[in-house]
């Protein structure tokens, strides 16, 4: 222990305390930690804090404590440095590959980390089992997750039931879903192609989602998941769909306009679908009465007319 702290006397001090904090101020505790995981191929967890340029690198800047540590761009798992602005303030798994404590820095690998979880994952899970997932990106027409170093691709008819208007307003990055695994294989080896690292072709793929949610990397396993299978249908024989009949009237709130009708929500995972008003132009948020005209529960519509507006957003 230091001398300043054998001459003085503190009612409650725990001098093991005090010992740990003098380690971790300087930086001796955090390099255990890297050390470790070096030595024992451990995997680390730690949130992305800014990017850099470090050399001719693009690097995510990750820290185990007090120790700084550097993920360059072609060991982070994306293809461009656009899309490894958005970890950044968002935690991600990573193994240390190389130390320099002269420098008193390290460098590490989201790519190996996802390839030893893809590994672990791929033992654990079944057809049929129902787990979690984290939401890793959001495009117009699917969202892609992660369920432990595999990344997953969800359809949008495929994530939940009823109507969904708008992914970027109902789900975000970190949310979590509970999936449903159907299918599980590895890859066929593909003849690799040549990427295009033109930035007005790759901005372009990515504002339409063509690029979004694709690894830098490939993957060893596809897992096709449904969210919508992980739950209970409201068509089920009990389900709420069945009491909607034909010719009843019912409350509900616009859900979404389109140009060829509009979406009713009567209940959850429930919309129906009507024409337009004649003299009267809904928006998401109204609140309506609903004649039902049909119900099909093989597909899993309903068709009404709109009667009244009950009140306007």
């Amino acid at each position: 222990m230091s001398n300043e702290l054998t001459n003085v006397m503190i009612e409650g001090l725990d001098p093991e305390i005090v010992e740990r904090l003098h380690a971790k101020q300087d930086n001796t505790t955090g390099w255990q930690t890297v050390y470790g995981a070096y030595q024992n191929n451990k995997i680390l967890s730690g949130e992305v804090t800014s990017l850099e340029r470090i050399g001719a690198m693009d690097c995510a800047i990750v820290n185990v404590e007090n120790v700084r540590g550097i993920i360059p761009l072609e060991y982070f798992g994306v293809r461009f440095k656009r899309e490894m602005r958005n970890y950044v303030g968002r935690s991600v798994n990573f193994k240390v590959v190389q130390y320099d404590r002269e420098n008193e820095i390290f460098t590490g690998s989201r790519i190996e980390a996802q390839e030893h979880l893809a590994e672990l994952t791929i033992k654990r899970i079944n057809v049929g089992d129902i787990i979690p997932a984290v939401i890793t990106r959001v495009v117009p027409n699917s969202l892609y997750a992660d369920i432990g170093g595999i990344e997953v691709n969800i359809p949008i008819e495929d994530i939940r039931y009823g109507w969904i208007d708008d992914l970027f307003e109902e789900y975000k990055v970190g949310d979590h879903l509970l999936v449903k695994v159907l299918d599980i294989s590895e890859v066929e080896e593909e003849a690799e192609e040549t990427e295009n690292t033109d930035d007005e072709t790759t901005e372009s793929a990515e504002v339409n989602g063509e690029a979004d949610g694709v690894t830098a990397y490939k993957q060893k396993y596809r897992v096709k998941v449904s969210g919508k299978q992980a739950q209970k249908s409201p068509w089920d024989a009990d389900g709420v769909a069945h009491t909607f009949r034909k010719s009843s009237e019912h409350a509900g709130v616009v859900s979404g306009v389109q140009d060829y009708g509009v979406f009713v929500r009567l209940a959850d995972g429930v919309d129906s679908l009507a024409p337009h008003m004649k003299f009267e132009n809904l928006k998401k948020g109204d609140r309506v009465v609903v004649r039902i005209r049909d119900v099909d529960v093989a597909k899993e519509q309903i068709r009404s007319r709109i009667t009244r507006v009950i009140e306007k957003v």
